[in-house]
């Protein structure tokens, strides 16, 4: 459960060092890709709370927690640290959805941590949800122009 929590971690810190540098936001570099069928809403399949049991528990019960469930919906996702609003989508298969959405991160425009990130989700065998959040960088360890992470939840109930 402390790697969930380090992973959470790691999905606001993408963007707060990103933002907090100060680096302004490259056009194209999160566009979404120009293959895919463009859809109005994240697919129902997709939908839902995803997380393990802590987390899943803690969503159903409304408990005060910062540790709650990764939550998809039609025009929004996000966890106690992450909180995007999907500004538009290209599903790439029935399993794979690419998005560009306009997220704000805990702690908020008053640390700069707010901007555009590009989110692939992926169903693995419709148990799992897949998670790539790109952020503009550069990335200070290779000097990518992305600040990339990836993380895989399963499905609350599953």
């Amino acid at each position: 459960m402390i790697i969930k929590r380090i992973a959470f971690a790691a999905l606001a810190l993408i963007g707060s060092m990103a933002a907090g540098a100060g680096i302004a936001q490259s056009p194209g570099l999160l566009d979404l890709p120009a293959h895919g069928l463009r859809v109005e809403g994240i697919p129902p399949d997709f939908l839902g709370n995803w997380g393990v049991d802590e987390q899943c528990r803690a969503s159903a019960t409304d408990e005060a927690s910062d540790f709650i469930a990764f939550s998809v919906q039609p025009t929004r996702f996000g966890d106690y640290g992450l909180h995007c609003d999907v500004e538009g989508l290209r599903l790439l298969s029935p399993e794979e959805v690419v998005i560009r959405g306009q997220c704000s991160e805990e702690g908020g425009l008053a640390d700069g941590d707010d901007g555009v990130r590009r989110v692939t989700m992926k169903l693995l065998s419709h148990t799992r949800l897949w998670l790539r959040v790109e952020a503009e960088g550069p990335d200070p360890a290779s000097g990518d122009p992305l600040f990339v992470h990836e993380v895989n939840f399963p499905r609350c109930g599953s």
